[in-house]
């Protein structure tokens, strides 16, 4: 099980970020990856979402081709069986290197958008399991 505290760190960590900055993609990466909230990092957060069973991904890349390099997309992606059936978490956070600000764009839950509400419950299934 997991207290209260871990839980609210989480949403607080996936939600409000920011400031932040580094160089090219896999720098990307590392920094959010490193990014402290509550006394933890976003790693250590998605990795405790994902648990033993479950694997991430981190994927990082211009966030669009309109927008230069200074906008960049990083991807966290965890996959996990839970009841049976294999699931699918993304979190989608963009990171603007001119403003140094690190924020969860999006939650993504089995390919479905998520809101708010919607993505915290996602998350707390993935811990749950």
């Amino acid at each position: 099980m997991f207290s209260l505290r871990t839980f609210v760190s989480l949403l607080f960590g996936l939600f409000f970020l920011t400031s932040c900055n580094e160089g090219e993609y896999s720098p990307d990466t590392f920094v959010v990856r490193q990014r402290t909230v509550d006394g933890q990092t976003i790693g250590d957060l998605v990795e405790e979402l994902a648990g033993r069973s479950g694997k991430v991904t981190w994927l990082s890349e211009p966030w669009d081709a309109k927008q230069s390099e200074e906008v960049i997309r990083v991807t966290a992606t965890v996959r996990k069986e839970l009841d049976g059936i294999e699931r699918e978490l993304i979190l989608l956070y963009r990171f603007d290197k001119i403003s140094r600000d690190i924020v969860l764009d999006q939650v993504l839950f089995d390919g479905r958008i998520q809101s708010i509400t919607g993505g915290a419950m996602a998350m707390l299934a993935m811990k749950l399991e």
